[in-house]
């Protein structure tokens, strides 16, 4: 992992547990940001709440279908947008204190995305907490419990997506400019479209290849 002074560098798990504290008290840090995404999130479940007022008719299931969609294809949207940018901007600092080998990459990555995955968690449960009453999606036993844990596994997967993006960015304006196309080909492979399911191998590979889509069936 590097040498500091002539000594060798603390440990992998050392480095770890420096590398997390630091890097949750800027989470902690950022409350503006925080208190942004809780509004985004309580501004969507009341919006959707005024357009949609599901029941259980053969009618509403088209409607279903396009909230469920709008639902996966925002909660994706929301979690990558809010990761992209966490590596670029620290980029020359971690590659400064790196050169003086204070750290290792691995243990750098692993801390940034531990404190990032509570928070991303606590803002997507809470959004689909507030969202499922008021759009009037199935009361059903254990289906609001599946919704909001669907919910919370997209958000963590795409926050996910975004830091890998913002890991292999050089700058904070081409990590930003990666995240509409890697957005548009997620929607596009989703299993969902016509032209993919008369193609079996598309039919086979796009579910897996495309992060929105095979949660709303």
């Amino acid at each position: 992992a590097g040498r500091v002074a002539g000594r060798a560098a603390a440990s992998g798990a050392t480095q770890f547990g420096l590398l997390l504290r630091r890097a949750w008290r800027e989470v902690a840090r950022s409350r503006g940001a925080l208190a942004i995404k809780v509004v985004q999130q309580l501004m969507i479940a009341v919006i959707y709440g005024g357009i949609y007022s599901l029941g259980d008719s053969q009618s509403s299931i088209q409607d279903r279908f396009g909230l469920l969609s709008l639902i996966a294809i925002g909660a994706g949207n929301l979690a990558i947008a809010s990761t992209i940018r966490a590596f670029p901007k620290e980029k020359s600092i971690v590659n400064a204190e790196r050169a003086k080998g204070m750290y290792s990459v691995a243990p750098y990555f692993l801390s940034k995305v531990v404190a990032e995955a509570p928070v991303s968690a606590a803002v997507s449960a809470l959004g689909g907490a507030a969202l499922y009453p008021l759009v009037g999606l199935n009361r059903g036993k254990g289906k609001f419990e599946r919704f909001v844990l669907t919910l919370v596994l997209e958000g963590l997967a795409s926050g996910a997506l975004g830091l890998f993006i913002g890991a292999v960015a050089p700058t904070t304006d081409t990590a930003l400019a990666l995240f509409p196309p890697f957005l548009v080909l997620m929607i596009v492979f989703n299993g969902l479209h016509e032209i993919c399911r008369e193609r079996a191998r598309c039919a086979e590979i796009a579910p897996r290849a495309g992060g929105i889509g095979p949660r709303e069936r």
